[in-house]
């Protein structure tokens, strides 16, 4: 049962009101009911031994909510906060590892609507670092907190680690470079609290975000920083040389293991910490020769995604032995236009690679030998593959036959994305023998994303069009716009 709240949102807390003003009664707030759903939405991960007990020893349905313990009291805010915020990332990584993101700054944004309630809510409140170790800096002029009201938040935490992100306008014209830079010295302050950064960096935002790295790694150090994201300007792109100096300066920091990183120039070559890093995100166009020497490095990681890269200078020496990544679980690749995506797996093995997705972006059917080869070569068990196919509608049938034809059975989930590869499989199951040796075979569709083929367990998103399954083709009964089938 657990296990199946973890996904959910968090129910909300009802109180009771004021008779006489019709509103909420601020000053002794009651629960009217604290039921089954809230205690297990909480419990998987939030409660320790201790608070299990008390709230299972207590009788709290229809109690004051003053008279919880204060650690029950302080979970349940934390909850609170789930709802009444949003991820502001810029990443698919950023949702899964910020669920707390302060989206814009508003008093009636979490956690200042817990500080009106009443003066023992306040008081709570401001003693609980948890509720305000997250914070999200905004250049935006319509939203944007003055720098003293920042100050003020960020005492709050306490010596907690901190999570902090400075998001900016996409318009370079629009941002107020001075007002950027004085958010980065306020963070700056709290250096060695830094858990997460998250920033949009400018040219100018880049050296000086360089330079604060080098000033405090030779003061305190950097020892709870384990997450970095940056998202450089394209236009105009910060300097090589800047680039290189903020790769640099990153290297020393010893405690990161997240490295996201967008945009960005991409020449020369950048020192990171790759032989330290768990989790690899970098969508920069470079060299594949500069992909194949950062992933040969990633000796720790479990977690690793290139993408937008280029292939045409990798050349395959066929007495050099492809290197072992044995901790890598998760692997996705995407070349950039025209560019063979599959190129970089002929130098490596995963023998415990669980996940795979490739981005393709080539006419060549042929390519998908260097698929087969890999997964003979590491022997892994896949637990799911995902090919997203850019190709034409001419050559779809030929690349769904040659992907087909990998030994794909094992794999739970297999999936192939194409906006021409409902009609093209459809024809093939009709036309072609062999694809009917699989016992099972799913056609859908995810929202406006392209069409879907493979097999999977189908989420309520997705919207199955047809099944091969058993030896029969199966068209799926849809509802019309109104209701009939």
């Amino acid at each position: 049962m657990r296990a199946d709240c973890q996904n959910q949102h968090p129910p909300m807390l009802t109180f009771s009101t004021n008779a006489r003003s019709g509103g909420p009664n601020y000053s002794y707030p009651k629960l009217e009911k604290l039921d089954l759903s809230l205690i297990n939405f909480v419990l998987p991960s939030s409660f320790n031994e201790h608070e299990e007990q008390l709230l299972i020893t207590e009788p709290f349905g229809q109690a004051p909510i003053n008279k919880l313990p204060i650690e029950l009291l302080t979970k349940i805010f934390e909850m609170c906060i789930y709802r009444f915020s949003i991820s502001a990332g810029l990443s698919p990584y950023t949702w899964e590892s910020h669920r707390y993101m302060v989206l814009r700054w508003d008093k009636a944004t979490a956690p200042f609507n817990l500080l009106q309630v009443c003066s023992s809510w306040r008081t709570i409140v401001q003693s609980t670092p948890t509720l305000w170790n997250t914070f999200t800096g905004r250049s935006w002029r319509r939203y944007r907190p003055e720098v003293q009201e920042i100050d003020h938040w960020l005492k709050n935490t306490g010596t907690s680690p901190l999570r902090l992100h400075l998001n900016s306008d996409d318009d370079p014209e629009r941002r107020d470079k001075c007002y950027q830079h004085s958010i980065l010295d306020l963070y700056a302050t709290r250096a060695h609290q830094w858990e997460s950064l998250c920033l949009n960096l400018s040219r100018s935002m880049t050296a000086k975000f360089s330079s604060i790295l080098q000033t405090h790694k030779d003061v305190h150090g950097f020892p709870n920083l384990t997450r970095l994201e940056l998202n450089f300007d394209m236009i105009p792109c910060p300097e090589q040389h800047v680039i290189e100096e903020l790769a640099t300066a990153i290297s020393h920091i010893k405690s990161v293991r997240q490295i996201i990183w967008h945009q960005g120039p991409f020449n020369g070559h950048l020192n990171l910490p790759w032989n330290q890093l768990d989790v690899v995100y970098f969508s920069v166009p470079q060299s594949g020769k500069k992909v194949l020497s950062y992933m040969s490095q990633c000796v720790v990681a479990t977690k690793i995604t290139f993408r937008r890269f280029w292939t045409l200078d990798i050349v395959l020496d066929p007495q050099a032995l492809p290197v072992s990544l044995p901790n890598v679980r998760s692997l996705h690749l995407g070349a950039k236009r025209g560019q063979i995506s599959f190129e970089p797996l002929n130098h490596f093995t995963m023998p415990n690679l669980e996940s795979l997705e490739i981005d393709t972006l080539t006419r060549e059917p042929s390519i998908y030998s260097f698929l087969t080869q890999f997964l003979d070569r590491s022997k892994c068990t896949l637990k799911d593959i995902m090919i997203i196919e850019f190709c034409y509608e001419a050559d779809i049938t030929d690349i769904i036959t040659r992907f087909f034809n990998i030994s794909l059975h094992s794999i739970p989930t297999v999936q192939m994305f194409n906006r021409y590869i409902h009609d093209a499989m459809l024809e093939l199951l009709k036309t072609r023998p062999e694809m009917r040796t699989f016992p099972k075979i799913l056609a859908w569709n995810v929202g406006i994303s392209p069409g879907v083929v493979g097999w999977k367990d189908l989420s309520t998103r997705e919207i199955l069009k047809f099944s091969w399954n058993d030896g029969k083709l199966n068209f799926s009964a849809l509802p019309t716009v109104d209701g009939r089938r």
